[in-house]
């Protein structure tokens, strides 16, 4: 009995760990997509059709990791 509680709150845990960590991924993901010196990379993957496919099928956290390097390579810091 001990045991199934104790997994049951496990679970539980993690469900709002992943609930904040989704939380904050979206919250840089949109800071992203808003920073004026990523909105010209942005529209450029929206005018592609090939990219725009690869972009709509990839995750949030993916997205964040691309537009991550993005920005390191285009010397943009802080975005928020």
């Amino acid at each position: 009995m001990f045991r199934l509680t104790n997994k049951r709150r496990e679970k539980k845990k993690l469900k709002l760990q992943d609930k904040h960590t989704v939380d904050v991924i979206q919250k840089e993901l949109t800071g992203y997509l808003k920073s004026d010196d990523l909105k010209e990379h942005i529209a450029e993957i929206e005018n592609d059709e090939k990219k725009k496919k690869i972009w709509n099928s990839l995750t949030p956290l993916k997205k964040v990791k691309l537009l991550r390097y993005i920005a390191a390579k285009k010397g943009v810091s802080n975005v928020k």
